[in-house]
């Protein structure tokens, strides 16, 4: 934004509502470089990957950074050059972090303690070879896009388990090439982006996890006036 990393806020009609802040950062942190962000099902929490710091920043709508993940704990300067991130995303009360170059999708709480992770590094099939982003479906399966064998897998988290794989290379419709992102809505569908070929796909059959419940209104205070629930990312 304006030749500097930031974030801004948009109306579902695009229309600029303005600039959000990172504040509350540690002092030796670098400027932060945002690739992939995301809101919590509530829309009062914003998880924000930054590739400059290799971490999850997760902090308020308003920019106020309350906590955040390392997603390089423990590596040194060369292994650090060499983390790649993907995209986060949150289904339900889970954060889901893609690290492409780990064949990993890790997981995370609201407040960032972590969840476990899942991946097997292979171009077989039923393995992942270059994931970028990840989503939760109902009964609490993981479904994985990987742009390099170009396919969407469904996985078990509880057994790190591959269930399947789904779809495959092309430049028809309903075929894959070079996927880079997949979402899924209310009503079942899944939707995948292609930065290759400039286009999105939709697909049904997978119901995203649910959102938790929402707290009550303080006493006198009517419900209806509290943060709106957002549409499905």
């Amino acid at each position: 934004y304006e030749r500097r990393p930031g974030l801004i806020q948009l109306d579902f009609d695009g229309l600029f509502l303005g600039e959000i802040r990172l504040s509350g950062l540690p002092e030796e942190a670098l400027e932060p470089v945002i690739v992939s962000v995301a809101l919590s099902a509530a829309g009062d929490r914003i998880f924000a990957l930054d590739s400059a710091n290799l971490r999850l920043w997760i902090g308020t709508r308003e920019g106020e950074i309350l906590t955040s993940v390392d997603l390089a704990p423990g590596a040194d300067e060369r292994e650090r050059r060499d983390v790649i991130l993907g995209h986060v995303d949150v289904y339900g009360d889970t954060a889901l972090v893609a690290l492409p170059a780990s064949s990993q999708i890790r997981m995370f709480g609201p407040d960032g303690s972590p969840r476990g992770s899942v991946g097997k590094r292979g171009t077989a099939p039923c393995t992942l070879a270059f994931p970028t982003a990840a989503a939760l479906d109902e009964n609490g399966d993981l479904v994985i896009i990987d742009k390099q064998r170009m396919v969407v897998l469904r996985w078990n988290r509880r057994a790190n388990r591959c269930l399947g794989d789904y779809l495959g290379l092309g430049a028809a419709p309903g075929y894959l090439y070079y996927p880079m992102d997949l979402a899924l809505d209310r009503e079942g569908q899944i939707y995948i982006a292609q930065g290759y070929d400039g286009r999105v796909q939709m697909y049904s059959g997978m119901t995203p996890a649910p959102a938790p419940p929402r707290p009550p209104a303080p006493e006198g205070e009517d419900a209806s006036s509290t943060t709106p629930v957002p549409s499905d990312p």
